[in-house]
């Protein structure tokens, strides 16, 4: 699931950005945000808004530039804008694609702002507009950058690089049980018994930050950080944003009040407690997996060694020095 909210996020942003383009391309092409706006209330339950003129060039590079864009979801009783752009950079070199076939094309969003909520059907209006299944709701916020180049668009998606810095506030995820995930791939680790699920409402409930560079559409998340309840979780790793596949390492920290909670174990508590146990989050779009991170264990176990030796290569140079 945690690796699930990263891909959701930047999934949904590159899906949003084609819209986007589309309908701005029609605004600038025609001159025309009024019947944008008209077409995309007749033919959906969201409201496009541009609230300032849209700046173009035209050739050799495409440019595009628009401020204050904003989807409002009037299927809910209430209708409430859930996706805001502050500023929206687009630029395509279209001498090049032209003559070479060639994209290159350099895209930029500053501020997004995004409400993911509940529909009354059970998806939230982002699952809605994207024709996604995540069900992750709360409040995504940030900016992206990305640039790139390819012979044709497949070639593009393999060839992105860029920068991205999101945030996610109040997120609830309505697909499973982190905790459960958790628990079960230190249970793997450890030769035992799966633990007994324990049912707890506000398990889900999360904050996380992801940031970082994106060379060759490859994501590289090194500072990754997830707060749920009486929960912290730090790691970091890599989604390929071409193929979506994903491999993060995590650990996890949690207070006393959650141990009870979930009736854990004493050596479950003091795993968890200090964060021992490196968990491998692994997958693609079809799957996700939790397993012990062997690799970062051994890892683990190594620099406790030499630490234990160094210090008594200290303790006997002490001696020597001294006797």
């Amino acid at each position: 699931m945690i690796i699930k909210v990263i891909k959701y996020l930047i999934t949904s942003l590159i899906s949003f950005l084609l819209i986007l383009v589309i309908g701005i391309a029609a605004i600038i092409f025609f001159d025309a945000r009024s019947l944008v706006t008209v077409a995309v209330n007749s033919s959906s339950n969201y409201e496009l808004k541009i609230d300032e003129p849209v700046e173009i060039d035209f050739y050799p590079v495409l440019n595009v530039h628009a401020k204050k864009i904003s989807l409002v979801d009037t299927a809910f009783d209430t209708p409430f804008t859930f996706l805001y752009i502050d500023n929206f950079l687009f630029s395509m070199n279209l001498k090049e694609y032209i003559t070479q076939s060639r994209f290159i094309t350099d895209i930029t969003i500053q501020k997004i702002d995004v409400q993911s909520k509940l529909r009354a059907d059970g998806k939230t209006n982002l699952d809605d507009l994207l024709n996604t299944s995540f069900k992750i709701t709360g409040h995504i916020f940030g900016d992206v950058t990305l640039t790139g180049n390819g012979l044709n668009f497949d070639m593009l998606q393999k060839n992105w690089n860029g920068h991205i810095d999101l945030e996610v506030q109040e997120g609830r995820w309505f697909g499973g049980d982190i905790w459960q995930e958790l628990r079960s791939a230190r249970s793997i680790y450890k030769r035992e018994d799966h633990p007994v699920m324990t049912q707890l409402e506000d398990i889900n409930l999360f904050s996380l930050k992801a940031s970082g560079p994106i060379e060759k559409s490859v994501f590289s998340n090194q500072n990754f950080t997830m707060n749920m309840p009486y929960t912290s979780i730090v790691g970091n790793g890599e989604w390929n944003i071409a193929d979506n596949a994903f491999d993060y390492s995590i650990r996890v920290s949690l207070m006393p009040e959650i141990a009870s909670e979930l009736n854990m174990s004493d050596d479950e508590i003091q795993d968890f407690t200090n964060g021992s146990i490196p968990i491998r989050v692994q997958g693609s779009s079809d799957s996700i997996s939790f397993r012990p991170d062997i690799e970062a264990i051994f890892r683990d176990e190594v620099e406790i060694t030499l630490e234990d030796q160094g210090d008594k290569l200290k303790k006997s140079i002490m001696r020597n020095l001294f006797n």
